[in-house]
């Protein structure tokens, strides 16, 4: 009887110690599964930082890209629409009454500006009066559309540039003349004159001849 209750005893005391033995097994754990956990934590936010982190570099990426293509596509297309102006501006110069225009304007002879009025002026010449004009005025528009940059100077002078520059030195004093004398707007011309330099320009660049 007295080692049954002794056995009893020994259970019950294994018993009572067991919460304790619990709790200290608690207490070791526990601070370690805590830490893991604010670890996992770090790590899924680190990796959702880089995740976001990637994909913005990936969108400025593709949005370079993108933008690179559409300059180039919108370079193509200029330089394509510059072609075109300039082709469709400068054939009017290529044709044989265009060339017959050019040569009887340089063949026109005149002392000085009064003989040029009594000769060649609008009031007394009115045909040939209409042919320099329209000469004066092309060479005018190719000049401003150069200065814009809407058409390449190097292609003009392909075309017209040794023509051009012999009209400007044939007119330029006239042209003076007509806006000292309040007969032509000041200025109105600045764009043949623009012509003339930027052709000279390339006159020299490659090596032709005055």
């Amino acid at each position: 009887m007295a080692t049954h209750n002794n056995t009893l005893q020994q259970d019950t005391n294994l018993y009572q110690r067991t919460p304790r033995t619990s709790n200290i097994i608690d207490d070791f754990i526990l601070p370690y599964q805590s830490l893991y956990f604010r670890c996992s934590m770090i790590s899924v936010e680190i990796i959702a930082l880089v995740l976001t982190g990637v994909g913005l570099i990936a969108s400025i990426i593709y949005y370079a890209n993108t933008l690179q293509n559409a300059n180039k596509t919108q370079e193509q297309q200029l330089a394509a629409r510059r072609t075109q102006v300039c082709t469709a501006l400068l054939q009017g110069s290529m044709t044989e009454e265009a060339m017959q225009r050019h040569i009887e304007l340089l063949e026109t002879q005149f002392t000085d500006f009064d003989d040029f009025l009594q000769k060649y002026d609008s009031s007394v010449n009115p045909e040939l009066a209409a042919k320099r004009l329209t000469t004066w005025w092309r060479y005018n528009t190719i000049g401003y559309m150069i200065k814009d940059d809407l058409i390449d100077a190097s292609t003009v002078y392909n075309f017209i540039g040794p023509a051009s520059m012999l009209q400007w030195r044939k007119w330029k004093p006239i042209i003076e003349e007509y806006e000292k004398t309040g007969l032509s707007t000041p200025g109105i011309y600045e764009g043949f004159d623009y012509l003339y330099t930027e052709m000279d320009k390339i006159r020299q660049q490659r090596g032709h001849g005055k």
